[in-house]
């Protein structure tokens, strides 16, 4: 058993000794693609673009459904009919906000993007710039 994992291995040694050798710079660029900051700067930027589509629309409608002056006890007890003073209700409620408030929140939500993308750019440039520290020459 032990021979063939020691074949196995030796035969994927060999492999990588015959690979072309990894220049810093793709070295560089492969370290950014693969970033977990940047992967999450990129996240934060899809997240607040997701959340500037509903920022300058109207709230939902509500439907309101309710029951009036209910007896509770007495001869009428329990019925929706037999007291005059019972009343159901069923309707739809829509909010309308001010405009300007809309577009405040529209231009908030604008804001929001465009800080995580400068956010993702400097994340981008600070992985730039230690290699540019790497390639530096040291006095």
């Amino acid at each position: 058993m032990f021979r063939y994992v020691l074949c196995l291995w030796l035969c994927g040694a060999t492999r990588l000794a015959f690979c072309d050798p990894l220049s810093f710079a793709a070295a560089l660029e492969t370290a950014t693609r693969i970033s977990p900051d940047i992967a999450a700067q990129t996240a934060s930027v899809e997240a607040a673009r997701s959340a500037a589509v509903p920022a300058g629309a109207l709230p939902d409608p509500k439907l309101l459904v309710g029951v009036d002056n209910f007896p509770v006890s007495g001869p009428d007890q329990g019925s929706l009919t037999r007291d005059f003073m019972t009343m159901r209700k069923i309707g739809i409620a829509q909010e309308i906000p001010n405009g300007a408030k809309r577009e405040a929140r529209t231009a908030a939500a604008q804001a929001n993007i465009d800080r995580a993308e400068a956010e993702r750019l400097v994340s981008g440039v600070h992985a730039g710039s230690a290699g540019v520290q790497q390639d530096a020459p040291r006095s």
